[in-house]
């Protein structure tokens, strides 16, 4: 079975190769032709890593020494091998092994005799690999002026052009490539062809303004390409460490919309363009302009604003909410509707991380709650809104009894578990704040049980542990958590394995086990926003004893307060403690990036955030926070680069057993 996957490996090896290998493979003794060129060799490696085998075929064996470097022997057993079945595979590595080994003469000679015994749509190929080696062996005159003539040759075969233009892709020779592309068009007479073939080898070639010409020009021709252009754009724009590329693309885009007003399809361009790159505002003006041109009724101005809500960017959402109620107030009350409960929504999701929330700022958004419901109706259609609003009355008004009644009777319109499941998720958290745990651990094993195997029956079941932590049994909790730490739910898995560590770590002693349980009841007091209780319950914590093992947990958790409190400066100042004090401890990655983000994000301090991110590249190499402080860092730098959309960018990353279920 061993026998046959190699042989089954080397054969795809050999079929690949033909096709992917460059043709200036083997010429880095530095030499250079007339325009200075460097032809610089691939390495090339043995997918099996194995040594040759007494049993090898003739096959294997050629390209065991080919791949290891041996092109003498690799070319003498080509040779054999191309004498007895004269196929192209055979003559790439014979071709090759003979350029590899220095033998430029023969490899000429080669190219030349089987150029003559080729099909006509294969002839012009072997010219190639003939001009390829005068300009690898020093006569880059000879060698270019048969690639001239190869371009001479071309016939109105669309086989024969792209084989022509592979094979000067294939040497890098983008320039002609890209002229083998123009000369088919006009020999088969469509301006149309090969838009995306050009683009490419103008993009190899990073010449970025002509690739975004003729890569829109491939959607003018065919609207049914643009998908695969804005798959071929993100492609492009995520390796563009200096928005060279992101660059050419806008301002293509940018002449076209201004040249052609009236043309949607330019406009739509520009927009989803816009959001990659999240320029929000200029996505804002497109949108607009679109809403009008096409008479859209206001449906992808809705969508857009759910886009900067999900990112964010609160502001030009608003902006997009309102135009759709401005716009269409009196024309689309549905849309209106949904405008407003996204704005209420969004007025919740900044409610969180408010400074000096006011009553009447409170009352507010609860009323606004309570008119968009009395319109619509309590139904699950509604329910991340009505869970909002639940929310706002249990854990900032405090109204305990209305919140639980209004997810009760919600549970009355669903017979969808999983619908079922997040209205007892929520109505369990409530109940853990009204001080009913026994209620909430009934409610979260109702979703455990019905959902085992679900992410939801997961969440239910780390919530069930949070419980049993904020009520100090932390053996049952432990219990609970060491179940969810096989979890094929990453995050939760992760989550459940940081808490048990945690209680591990820290109730062992009737001492320790009393910072412990001053810990979790801070834990407690933070789940239900009541920040100045917990930094009391964290004070206490951490005068246990002399020293408490709790400590450094204990200023990151402190951190987060403040950071909720929209107290940056507080928080930086302890987050600088846990960088000077305890650089070895669990936590000093997360508050490292924490305090790098924090410095970038509110404090406005670039120079101090690049630093500090740099210095978890540098110290904390193996973190899960590497990777992002890598790109903040380049980015603090001045690198250019274009951020796809994604709605999880730029978090607070806190332990996870510290975050807030509602």
């Amino acid at each position: 079975m061993l026998f046959k996957l190699k042989n089954f490996l080397y054969g795809w090896l050999v079929a690949s190769l033909t096709i992917l290998l460059p043709l200036h493979s083997f010429c880095q003794d530095n030499k250079k032709n007339d325009n200075n060129k460097i032809i610089a060799p691939a390495e090339i490696y043995d997918p099996l890593g194995t040594p040759v085998e007494p049993d090898k075929t003739d096959d294997e064996l050629a390209i065991q020494y080919y791949v290891s470097g041996d092109y003498v022997k690799a070319a003498e057993m080509y040779k054999k091998l191309y004498a007895k079945n004269p196929n192209y595979t055979n003559y790439r590595y014979y071709f090759y092994s003979l350029i590899g080994s220095g033998e430029y003469d023969e490899a000429l000679q080669l190219a030349k005799k089987a150029g003559k015994s080729a099909k006509k749509t294969n002839r012009l190929k072997y010219q190639v690999d003939e001009g390829y080696v005068y300009i690898i062996n020093g006569s880059p005159n000879k060698g270019y002026k048969i690639f001239d003539d190869a371009l001479k040759n071309l016939s109105a075969d669309e086989n024969e052009i792209y084989a022509l233009a592979n094979s000067f892709t294939s040497i890098s020779e983008y320039k002609y490539a890209i002229k083998v592309y123009q000369k088919g068009r006009e020999l088969l007479q469509s301006p149309s062809f090969f838009c995306f073939n050009i683009a490419h080898c103008y993009y190899l070639d990073k010449d970025y303004p002509n690739m975004a010409r003729e890569m829109v020009d491939y959607i003018v021709y065919d609207p049914k390409n643009l998908n695969r252009t804005y798959s071929t754009f993100q492609n492009y724009m995520s390796n563009d460490p200096d928005g060279t590329i992101s660059d050419a693309i806008r301002s293509e885009l940018l002449a076209r919309t201004q040249k052609h007003p009236n043309i949607t399809l330019y406009s739509e361009m520009m927009l989803w363009y816009s959001v990659q790159v999240k320029d929000f505002e200029l996505a804002f003006r497109q949108v607009k302009a679109l809403d009008r041109l096409e008479k859209g009724g206001g449906e992808d101005v809705l969508e857009f604003a759910n886009t900067c809500f999900l990112n964010d960017n609160f502001k030009i959402a608003e902006q997009a909410y309102n135009y759709v109620i401005d716009q269409y107030k009196n024309d689309n009350p549905a849309i209106v509707r949904e405008a407003k409960i996204g704005l209420s929504d969004m007025a919740f999701e900044q409610l969180k991380t408010s400074e000096n929330i006011t009553e009447e700022q409170l009352n507010r958004l609860d009323k606004e709650f309570s008119d968009i419901l009395a319109e619509t109706s309590m139904s699950v259609e509604m329910l991340p809104t009505i869970i909002n609003a639940a929310n706002l009355k249990a854990f900032y008004l405090h109204d305990y009894d209305s919140a639980a009644e209004m997810l009760e009777s919600l549970l009355s319109t669903t017979k969808k578990s999983l619908e079922i499941a997040k209205i007892k998720l929520a109505l369990g958290d409530i109940r853990i704040a009204s001080g009913d745990p026994w209620e909430a651990i009934l409610l979260y094993s109702q979703v455990e049980k019905s959902l085992k195997e679900e992410p939801l029956g997961h969440e239910a079941k780390y919530r069930n542990a949070l419980v049993s932590y904020y009520l100090g049994e932390f053996g049952w909790a432990e219990t609970k958590l060491d179940v969810l730490k096989a979890s094929t739910e990453k995050l939760i898995a992760n989550d459940a394995m940081q808490l048990s560590l945690f209680i591990k770590d820290n109730k062992t002693e009737d001492s320790v086990s009393l910072a412990l349980k001053y810990f979790s009841q801070a834990d407690f007091a933070v789940f239900n926003k009541e920040y100045d209780k917990a930094l009391c319950y964290l004070d206490s914590a951490s005068n246990v004893n002399a020293w408490s093992p709790v400590e450094d947990d204990a200023l990151y958790k402190k951190a987060v307060i403040y950071i909720e409190k929209h107290k940056f400066a507080e928080a930086d100042s302890l987050l600088g403690i846990i960088e000077e004090k305890y650089p070895d401890e669990i936590i000093a990655d997360e508050a490292l990036y924490t305090r790098a983000f924090i410095n970038e994000r509110y404090l406005d301090n670039k120079e101090k955030a690049q630093s500090l991110y740099e210095k978890i590249v540098l110290n904390y190499s193996d973190s899960v926070f590497a990777v992002s402080a890598r790109e903040k860092f380049r980015e603090l730098r001045g690198d250019k680069s274009v951020n796809v959309i994604a709605p999880e960018d730029d978090i607070i990353y806190v332990p996870m057993f510290h975050q807030q279920t509602n």
